[in-house]
């Protein structure tokens, strides 16, 4: 079985067909998927870059997103912080659809996929963003496609060690350094209402202050 991978690398988003969401915006959401997934295998995988070869190399390609409606976005978030547990307007969902290819070092596929799905107007917190749902969904898809690549090759009932912890630290350094790390440092009140995406997270800029990224659980 596999041993080690790359850090994920993220292709240009296909043409997403909503005007609400620039390419940066796209660009924030890929980011996400794939600063999540890097540090999901980092307890699974030895994480390796530059002239190490890695058993797996990871592309992932954001290839539709349906804005989040900001206005009932920012209701929802207000009645949240009255009313316990999340609280959505159905109206104005958003949503996210992601594409995958995963190769072994001598280049052969091990898997291609899509994956693609809507928010939950039970489930997923509002964020006042277009993004704010794909961005939250992006979390999702990175667990789901993190559990795939950790359970290939092994028997449910022997499942796939964990690292030492000094090689999950080392791992976990590698996918901040790449993929910068989100930060709610400086944000003063604004705890108040659920942050956008554009607000703390800086993409593949590393960011200072106090890392939410530890979010990211392994299961």
């Amino acid at each position: 079985a596999a041993r080690s991978v790359a850090p994920p690398v993220v292709l240009p988003g296909a043409d997403l067909a909503d005007p609400a969401i620039s390419v940066e915006q796209s660009a924030l959401v890929a980011y996400r998927a794939a600063r999540d997934l890097c540090r999901r295998l980092s307890s699974y995988f030895l994480i390796v870059t530059g002239e190490h070869a890695a058993d797996l190399s990871i592309e992932l390609q954001p290839i539709g997103m349906r804005a989040t409606g900001r206005g009932a976005a920012g209701f929802s978030a207000l009645a949240g912080i009255v009313v316990p547990g999340p609280f959505r307007l159905p109206a104005g969902l958003g949503g996210l659809a992601m594409a995958a290819r995963i190769t072994a070092a001598d280049g052969q596929p091990v898997l291609v996929e899509t994956w693609s799905r809507g928010a939950n107007a039970v489930t997923d917190n509002p964020q006042i963003s277009s993004i704010g749902d794909a961005y939250q969904l992006a979390g999702t898809y990175a667990r789901e496609l993190a559990r795939v690549l950790v359970a290939a090759g092994f028997d449910p009932d022997s499942p796939r060690p964990r690292l030492a912890q000094d090689q999950i630290k080392a791992g976990r350094a590698l996918c901040q350094e790449r993929f910068g790390a989100a930060s709610v440092a400086g944000r003063g009140a604004a705890w108040l209402l659920p942050l956008a995406p554009e607000a703390i997270d800086e993409g593949a800029a590393t960011a200072s202050g106090v890392s939410i990224g530890d979010e990211a659980e392994d299961e």
